[in-house]
């Protein structure tokens, strides 16, 4: 295919532009860069809207991003496959898909979930944290397939420039930034002595099944005094219009594991977590997969995915989280996206009709 400089490739200052076509390795997978790399572009716009509740701002930047990733399945059916290996196009196909996906779940729900103001801490870390962890997941199938595009075409290429990289993820998506905070901040105070990161590491512990009074014990304070403490970090948390709290909450949470004040407690876990279970999505991708589309799919529906994890199959979402990370990392992740978005779809269909219709066209956005 001829190098037409009206519709782009390379200007004067080395900046590669999509021009539709390629003549090499490099500018196809250039090609594929432009027609997918647009997400930071889209979370960092949504941010700001999102931090001061536009929620129709937000709305509106959500439709514009999905119209985006409808005109990028177009451009890579168009491109099509190069020299007829078309494994990189198929997953970015893939990714964009899934990003859809994701934005119209994980991502909706979160914005919901701000928007009513009705989640508990736990709720709110749970759903960031399992859209960020859907969103490092495709990121990373992506970026794996430009690495293997360019082992496997680098060779072809006779001129000095190097293959170009996915940028992959940022913005608000990533979730384990570090927050800047004022420490003068007086939602930021201890409440009884229990401090921000207390509460965080207390929350982590209950949602891995530690009871009211282990946490009370752990803290060093009486049970009122954290029943108070528990309700008055909630308040904060919907009080916060700069989201201070809940982004160090977050934060705090993800390293509740550290926090010396639970190092050597016991949890009970005889009720609240079926130890087969829990074996079960360690070692079985199906049965950890269908969970996790499950739940999402719960969320879609309007319903608190967490809590019908412990209901249904007796786990907790601190410990499915926990093992979350070990199939993020896992080589069957790529091959598994299609299972779980199908599961998705077949627990929506069940919790809806168990709902008596879609309750979730209901909800205004």
């Amino acid at each position: 295919m001829g190098n037409n400089e009206n519709q782009g490739g390379y200007a004067d200052d080395g900046v590669y532009y999509a021009k539709g076509t390629f003549d090499n390795a490099t500018e196809y997978n250039n090609e594929i860069i432009c027609l997918v790399n647009y997400t930071d572009e889209y979370f960092n716009a949504m941010d700001a809207p999102l931090s001061a509740k536009e929620f129709d701002e937000v709305a509106t930047l959500l439709d514009a991003f999905q119209a985006q990733n409808e005109a990028a399945i177009e451009g890579l059916n168009a491109l099509g496959a190069y020299n007829d290996d078309d494994r990189l196009v198929i997953t970015a196909i893939a990714y964009v898909k899934e990003l859809t996906a994701i934005l119209s779940t994980d991502y909706k729900g979160l914005v919901n979930m701000i928007k009513e103001q009705t989640c508990t801490a736990q709720e709110y870390t749970a759903q960031r944290d399992q859209f960020s962890v859907r969103m490092q997941q495709i990121t990373d199938m992506l970026e794996e397939a430009f690495e293997t595009f360019s082992e496997n075409h680098d060779q072809e290429e006779d001129d000095e420039d190097d293959f170009s990289g996915f940028e992959g993820m940022g913005g608000m998506h990533q979730g384990m930034e570090q927050v800047d905070f004022d420490p003068n901040n007086p939602l930021l105070h201890a409440v009884h002595g229990i401090s921000l990161e207390d509460y965080a590491a207390a929350a982590s512990k209950m949602a891995s099944g530690m009871s009211d009074d282990q946490v009370a014990s752990a803290l060093g304070v009486e049970r009122p005094q954290w029943d108070e403490a528990n309700q008055l970090w909630q308040q904060r948390m919907q009080q916060d219009t700069e989201m201070a709290v809940i982004g160090l909450f977050g934060q705090y949470f993800a390293t509740a594991e550290n926090h010396p004040k639970f190092q050597n407690l016991a949890q009970d876990s005889s009720s609240a977590i079926n130890q087969e279970n829990l074996a079960r999505i360690k070692v079985d991708a199906e049965y950890y997969f269908e969970l996790s589309g499950a739940m999402q799919a719960a969320y879609s529906q309007g319903m608190d995915g967490a809590q019908w994890l412990r209901e249904i199959h007796g786990l907790s979402i601190g410990e499915f989280q926990a093992v979350t990370m070990q199939w993020a990392q896992s080589p069957v992740f790529a091959a598994m996206i299609p299972f779980q978005t199908q599961k998705t779809k077949e627990y929506e269909a069940k919790f809806a009709k168990e709902a008596g219709g879609n309750i979730a066209d209901d909800v205004e956005f």
